[in-house]
């Protein structure tokens, strides 16, 4: 730093030629020792020096200016073109040609969900591969069906517990639509409440798309929900995706304990729907999803149309003050 501010002192206080910059860059240091910006203005000051010899350096040094740029441009065009190898990798696609054991080991560390769905792609490929379809005039294959079998015998051969369960199940889908009603019209947050609109009109378009027949062995009561045994669609189910909306809304509020207990409701009501063959298993995982995805349309919905404010809905509105947290 020193270095540089004696030689741009030196050229302030003087009149000088470009000849005599040339000169005086030469005797302070080799022309291999020069820094990249001294190279470059000696190039031009030769260049200006060829053109007008007799004019002074502050001349010099105002005309050179677009020189510069464009010769600055010039060199990096010809750098790249001449050397690609010279171009520095960027810190992200270092690791990318190869992995030693070391940084196998740290990724598997660091990142072992990625690393976990890597292994069940491969191990899923293989099966896709191996595994025999269902012929067209055979039921389903439902896992869940095959894990509740025996339970399945248990409740056919009683009726009454059938019903009592269902009547239960139909509170708890109650309990959905009470608490999402609630968040809109008491507490004035309308998320949960897009949300569920979202994931029912999802609903009937893919239900009526794809009407998939009932379950074999299926136990219907009349308490159950839809009240009565309707005409209902199986893909994907309602009831798992209100419930997922309702506790994912209930954390946002930090109301824990609560959607804890909605959780364990959720999974309770699942088992009885396999039980029961009310949905296949894959309309209850759809459900789980939908509620997870049709939660998030809703909220990207809200911050596209958000309050004047800006803020969210944690700094708008409070938990409450009781002690369901």
């Amino acid at each position: 730093m020193q270095r540089q501010r004696r030689r741009k002192s030196w050229i302030r206080s003087q009149e000088v030629t470009a000849s005599d910059i040339i000169k005086k860059l030469n005797t302070i240091c080799d022309p291999e020792e020069r820094t990249e910006e001294e190279e470059e203005s000696a190039f031009l000051i030769r260049a200006m020096l060829a053109l007008q010899p007799d004019l002074q350096y502050p001349s010099i040094f105002y005309q050179s200016l677009n020189l510069l740029s464009a010769y600055k441009m010039s060199r990096k065009i010809s750098t790249a073109a001449k050397s690609p190898a010279a171009i520095k990798t960027p810190e992200h696609l270092k690791g990318i040609k190869g992995f030693s054991a070391k940084e196998m080991a740290g990724l598997l560390s660091n990142h072992p969900l990625p690393c976990f769905l890597a292994l069940s792609l491969l191990f899923f490929m293989g099966v896709e591969y191996t595994l025999r379809m269902v012929p067209s005039s055979s039921p389903p294959l439902d896992i869940g069906f095959l894990l509740t079998e025996r339970f399945h015998g248990f409740l056919a051969v009683r009726p009454e517990l059938n019903s009592f369960l269902a009547a239960l199940n139909t509170v708890f889908v109650g309990m959905q639509v009470v608490y999402i009603v609630w968040a809109l019209m008491v507490e004035g947050r309308p998320r949960a409440t897009i949300a569920a609109l979202f994931m029912f009109t999802c609903r009937g378009v893919m239900g009526y798309a794809t009407q998939l027949p009932l379950p074999q062995g299926f136990l219907g009561s009349g308490v159950d929900f839809p009240v009565g045994n309707v005409s209902f669609f199986l893909f994907f189910s309602g009831h798992a995706g209100g419930a997922v909306i309702a506790s994912l809304d209930m954390r946002r509020m930090r109301r824990r304990r609560l959607a804890m207990a909605f959780d364990v409701l959720n999974c309770l009501q699942a088992l009885r729907l396999l039980v029961t063959r009310g949905h296949y298993t894959i309309d209850l995982a759809a459900g789980i999803g939908a509620g997870f995805a049709c939660d998030v349309l809703s909220g990207m919905y809200e911050e596209r149309n958000s309050k004047p404010s800006g803020r969210s809905d944690d700094e708008v509105y409070r938990p409450c003050s009781c002690k369901c947290m």
